[in-house]
């Protein structure tokens, strides 16, 4: 975290949550967990602050949140990951975003 955004900084950017752990967390791990902070309270935590993610899964299948056939593209790409999101695809993954 801490790395990113040291990088965005030059761009007047940041990336809204700012958890104690900056040093040590990942993106991945703040994303997962919805991390927020103390100075960024819940209005910028992570799902507020994030509009879509491009995700590469280990099988190399790359799934960007923000095209408007992710689900249908994931769906036939990885259908067993699909079903296990509780059998209702990315909609609802991604509403949290």
């Amino acid at each position: 975290m801490r790395q990113v955004n040291s990088r965005l900084l030059r761009h007047g950017r940041k990336l809204g949550p700012d958890p104690a752990s900056e040093i040590a967390c990942t993106i991945g791990g703040v994303v997962a967990n919805n991390s927020s902070g103390m100075a960024c309270g819940t209005a910028q935590n992570t799902y507020e602050t994030l509009q879509s993610a491009v995700i590469v899964l280990p099988s190399g299948t790359v799934v960007d949140t923000s095209e408007p056939d992710a689900d249908r593209r994931l769906r036939v790409a990885e259908p067993a990951l699909w079903h296990r999101r509780c059998g209702t695809g990315l909609p609802a993954y991604a509403k949290r975003f």
